[in-house]
């Protein structure tokens, strides 16, 4: 699904792409013509390059606690651990440390 947001659908990058390829406008000028950043502008066009036409196409955003693919629960599992021995490691520092300017 589309975003609604989004300033330019399938159909406006595949405008934008095409006046700065086949039309010869520099990207600034196009990207001023579709309502959308010289940054925007290059950002397609770096996706038209690199991907053909297909790069211009909508793409899926994860789902918030959908895992990346090829991560198992067990890479997982280890990086909680890790985080979690962080966050106390952290903790136990910013006490002491508190412990040590009172004193």
């Amino acid at each position: 699904m589309a975003d609604r947001t989004a300033r330019l659908n399938v159909f406006g990058r595949q405008l934008l792409v095409s006046r700065i390829e086949l039309g010869g406008w520099p990207a600034a000028k196009a990207a001023e013509a579709q309502g959308v950043s010289r940054t925007t502008a290059h950002k397609w066009l770096r996706r038209y390059r690199a991907e053909g036409w297909a790069g211009l196409e909508d793409r899926r955003s994860p789902v918030i606690g959908e895992l990346p693919v090829g991560q198992g629960s067990g890479q997982t599992d280890q990086g909680c651990q890790l985080t979690r021995d962080h966050l106390c490691d952290g903790q136990r520092n910013s006490r002491n440390k508190r412990r040590h300017r009172s004193g």
